[in-house]
């Protein structure tokens, strides 16, 4: 609840702050523009590059795209009966079938879930809401508004959010970790986060590219070959995630049945996305034990 908590602060101080007038008119854009170039691709490069890739993942950035379909063909329908403005109907629309997943989503995904989900939160808000917000949205605001847009301005909404690029990123990078164990992921993944500084500071497109390979390329070269260097002289060691084998846990979100569905246990004191064995459903409060890892996913069975 401290993270609820503290969104809840956050709303109330910037209300207050800004009658105070202590703070310039700009303020607020600054910091938005400073989540939306620097905290959510650091987050997403973060969290994305974890994610064990599957089917689920799709049904997840489906969902958006279909809630707003509903809302669309809901508001249009009743507008339409109540004889409301075409106006009203756009705005109902655009404000129900639309949501703040990333400054309101994801922190209540690490409330409720824990940090292992912000990863499939990130997923739905950049491939699902704003995706959505950029073609559907825009074109509803426009239509019903009677205005104008374009093709090319659609695609360039979205080639250049900071987010959505920091994503592709990612998920780029999930290829290449299983390709590779040669550290390349984490050099590129430190020239994406300068890129997205770079961003925030008013570089255009080719400036970020270029402080992507800058950075990249002499992160690699300077440090690549010490740390290789340190990592062969290390001791081979069992990972701390791989001691979690064998151990008892507890079903904290119940499991559902089927292939890739997965749930949340508790080992001890951490919180562990988990999966059945035999893909069968596990319930809420079920004793289990960690049979095997799947990458981040703990492997249970119900303790006979």
């Amino acid at each position: 609840m401290s993270n609820l908590a503290l969104l809840a602060v956050a709303f109330l101080a910037g209300i207050l702050l800004r009658r105070t007038g202590r703070f310039p008119d700009g303020t607020p854009v600054a910091l938005n523009g400073f989540v939306i170039h620097v905290s959510l691709p650091a987050l997403t490069l973060l969290h994305v590059h974890r994610l064990q890739l599957d089917r689920s993942l799709a049904l997840t950035a489906l969902m958006p795209w279909l809630f707003f379909g509903a809302a669309w063909g809901f508001y249009r329908l009743v507008g339409r009966a109540a004889g409301l403005p075409a106006r009203t109907i756009g705005a109902l629309i655009l404000v129900t079938g639309l949501g703040n997943t990333s400054f309101v989503g994801l922190p209540m995904i690490e409330t409720w879930f824990g940090k292992e989900w912000i990863g499939v939160g990130v997923v739905a808000d950049q491939l699902g809401s704003f995706l959505v917000l950029s073609t559907l949205g825009i074109l509803t605001a426009t239509a019903y508004s009677s205005g104008a847009t374009s093709a090319r301005e659609l695609v360039r909404r979205i080639v250049l959010f900071p987010p959505f690029q920091a994503l592709v990123v990612a998920l780029l990078l999930v290829g290449v970790e299983v390709a590779t164990l040669a550290f390349i992921a984490l050099y590129l993944a430190v020239g994406a986060v300068g890129a997205a500084i770079a961003g925030a500071a008013g570089g255009d497109l080719l400036v970020q590219l270029l402080v992507l390979a800058v950075v990249s390329v002499g992160a690699l070269v300077l440090t690549r070959r010490p740390l290789m260097r340190a990592l062969d002289r290390t001791p081979v060691r069992t990972s701390n995630a791989q001691t979690v084998v064998g151990k008892r846990a507890v079903v904290t979100v119940a499991i559902e049945p089927g292939p890739g569905r997965r749930g949340q246990a508790r080992v001890g004191t951490e919180f562990w996305s988990a999966r059945s064995t035999d893909e069968q459903p596990i319930a809420e409060g079920t004793t289990v034990e960690v049979v095997d890892l799947d990458g981040v996913t703990a492997v249970v069975q119900p303790v006979a």
